[in-house]
């Protein structure tokens, strides 16, 4: 992963992220719902080589928690790794800032990255009916929780 960097995601790297966004979900979030994540801690993943963004996760440090919001790798960069390389990333910055416990949403569905999430300690604490929409679709909330 040494052609790989993450950085905190600023407004220049918001044009970039949403055409990511807009490839990789149905239920794509609008330009606007991005401009508010760039004063949370969001983070963008850069391949240093051509210096291109290939992913981001947008999540929200609430005292000693820390909320993820959306996370994408781009279609041509999937199944490589990069997402357990951004996630671990990030995880391992916040609980050098004291944050232990981490909380997220997937579809039901989507069994790639449940299967990323519970490896990197993520486990199901509940189902929320109809989370998703487009197409409607229930979802896991997972946590996992770090030195406690």
């Amino acid at each position: 992963m040494d052609n790989y960097i993450v950085k905190k995601m600023d407004e220049t790297d918001l044009e970039k992220v949403f055409q990511i966004e807009k490839r990789v979900f149905s239920d794509a979030w609008d330009k606007e719902m991005f401009y508010s994540e760039i004063n949370h801690d969001s983070y963008v993943l850069v391949n240093n080589i051509y210096d291109e963004i290939i992913g981001y996760l947008c999540g929200w440090r609430i005292i000693d928690e820390y909320l993820i919001n959306n996370l994408a790798i781009d279609i041509p960069y999937r199944r490589k790794g990069l997402g357990e390389f951004l996630l671990a990333d990030i995880i391992s910055k916040q609980i050098q800032n004291n944050v232990l416990n981490f909380f997220l949403e997937v579809r039901k569905s989507n069994l790639p990255a449940i299967n990323l999430y519970s490896k990197l300690g993520f486990k199901v604490l509940r189902i929320r009916k109809k989370y998703y929409k487009d197409p409607i679709e229930d979802a896991f909330e997972m946590g996992a929780f770090y030195g406690n």
